[in-house]
């Protein structure tokens, strides 16, 4: 079973910088089952227990199927105040496995979790759970770093960078944990001056698909992967995806990195249907798909293929698939379930990207 996030609101910052983008990015990370290889230290980073955005750790948290919502702890480290912050949940199990924003405090052992963000198929029993309330009232300062590891045996690994006021990069160091990794280009997103942040995730194995919502942004997106249906004879094909305005581009205009036979940085590009041969954008992808939906047919759901860039020593080569996310015809109703099963979630511009069943709660935008 996958890992999902949704509607996470993280806490509201009062005033511009500090990046509550990669403070929860990094969590985030942290729940999708990646490990922090190193951090430099800046004291935005959530680490030690009851320091800065690190509130508490406790490891004995509860969760039973009798009390949805509700998380308990024997120990009692619950306080009222913790009540707009993030509690994660770092179980084994992953239905119970997430990151919620505290709704509600009912004593020193109880709390409850936002219900637009809680599971549809609520807790399994489960004992002896770490948890981590965190919040965003240190910021992060200029130069702020760190790196994680993908979920062994993949080798990937993310890098977060706090490069200014209204800039953070994210990178992929596709071969990584060895000496020397090379790194990937990096995706900026400028999202540090907005105030609010509604964040999502879907975590399977390597891949990870991040995105989020702010009050001025109606969606930005990053994903750390591995690509399907490489050849057995690709060593490495992990990559980085992206785009900060993602709500105004095609899937095949997002950014994305990864390696190339040399282990130099290389461009790659998600491919879509040409339907015939004018240039037009129109009547490529969205003629073909909207075609088949006015005759009542049903429009297709592409696990779409990924090519390097046209170079003379690489070629333009098909070196696997896109892993989770999916894309389909673009005119769709933004932030709807697509089918009756209730498996796919339609974001943007045909980007589809899984539900967890049919009854799972669907994105908010913030005010």
């Amino acid at each position: 079973m996958a890992i999902f996030v949704r509607n996470l609101r993280v806490p509201d910052v009062a005033s511009a910088g500090g990046s509550p983008l990669l403070i929860f990015i990094r969590e985030l990370l942290r729940v999708a089952r990646w490990t922090e290889a190193s951090n430099d230290g800046n004291a935005g980073w959530p680490v030690t227990p009851g320091v800065n955005n690190l509130v508490i750790a406790p490891a004995d948290l509860v969760v039973d199927p009798l009390y949805p919502r509700r998380i308990y702890s024997p120990s009692g480290p619950f306080l009222s105040t913790h009540v707009g912050m993030v509690i994660a949940l770092l179980a084994v199990n992953n239905q119970n496995r997430s990151i919620w924003r505290i709704t509600n405090y009912i004593d020193a052992n109880n709390i409850e979790v936002d219900d637009q963000g809680f599971t549809p198929w609520n807790w399994v029993y489960e004992t002896g759970i770490t948890g981590r309330v965190t919040r965003c009232t240190t910021v992060l300062t200029v130069g702020a770093t760190c790196l994680w590891n993908a979920p062994a045996p993949n080798r990937n690994q993310a890098r977060l960078l706090y490069s200014g006021v209204d800039a953070q990069i994210l990178y992929a160091r596709p071969k990584g944990q060895v000496p020397l990794a090379t790194e990937t280009t990096g995706l900026t997103y400028a999202n540090s001056l907005d105030y609010k942040h509604v964040m999502h995730m879907v975590a399977d194995g390597p891949n990870v698909v991040i995105w989020w919502s702010t009050e001025d942004d109606p969606f930005a997106f990053v994903m750390w992967g591995s690509l399907e249906d490489a050849d057995a004879a690709d060593t490495d094909p992990n990559f980085i995806l992206g785009r900060d305005d993602a709500s105004a581009v095609d899937l095949y205009s997002f950014y994305m990195y990864m390696l190339d036979g040399a282990n130099a940085n290389i461009a790659a590009y998600v491919t879509t249907i040409k339907r015939d041969w004018t240039a037009q954008q129109q009547s490529n992808l969205l003629t073909y798909f909207n075609a088949r939906l006015t005759s009542g047919r049903k429009a297709i759901l592409r696990s779409p293929w990924v090519v390097l860039a046209n170079t003379i020593t690489v070629g333009a080569c098909v070196r696997g698939r896109l892993p989770i996310v999916a894309h389909s015809y673009n005119g769709y109703e933004r932030f709807r379930p697509m089918d009756s099963a209730g498996n796919w979630l339609h974001t943007f511009k045909g980007i589809m990207i899984p539900r967890n069943g049919p009854d799972d709660q669907l994105p908010l935008v913030p005010v």
